[in-house]
């Protein structure tokens, strides 16, 4: 089990390829299907309440970005999750991540992530920088100008 996001969301990143991805080993889905294997991205930002973090993530043919709950915990988090409130506790600094439970119950949280490159999601006609929304897509209007962008993270 591993952290990983989508070779769209990895774009906006410098990926470096890894031991597995050079070796052609990847990931299998609960379904047995094979997920290629592309590198590793290190990721280092900010939650929603200005706490760093960081976090490595593998870049694959995954459908969606994905965190795994095990690799947190061997990274030295806690999981809180409850019906009144759900959050990732780092265990060193206390800082947390507040999560909300889509409908079904899968947990969801934002973090925000430095580019590796600020182009990577200019707006072409009027030059404004982006963050990713919902959709993967370039929302100007949260942070014209910011060096950040949201990325979502589904557990």
């Amino acid at each position: 089990m591993d952290h990983v996001i989508t070779k769209d969301t990895a774009r906006a990143f410098k990926t470096v390829e890894t031991v597995m991805s050079k070796a052609g080993i990847g990931f299998t889905a609960a379904n047995g299907t094979r997920i290629n294997n592309y590198g590793a991205k290190k990721l280092n930002g900010v939650t929603q309440q200005g706490n760093g973090f960081n976090m490595k993530v593998q870049v694959t043919d995954a459908q969606r970005n994905l965190a795994s709950f095990p690799k947190m915990v061997e990274e030295g988090n806690e999981i809180f999750l409850s019906k009144s409130g759900c959050w990732i506790k780092n265990g060193k600094t206390g800082g947390k991540i507040p999560m909300r439970l889509k409908t079904g119950g899968t947990p969801e949280f934002d973090v925000y992530v430095k580019k590796a490159d600020d182009t990577a999601f200019r707006c072409v006609p009027c030059g404004q920088f982006s963050v990713l929304n919902e959709d993967g897509e370039a929302d100007i209007k949260d942070s014209e100008l910011s060096p950040f962008q949201r990325l979502e993270k589904i557990i």
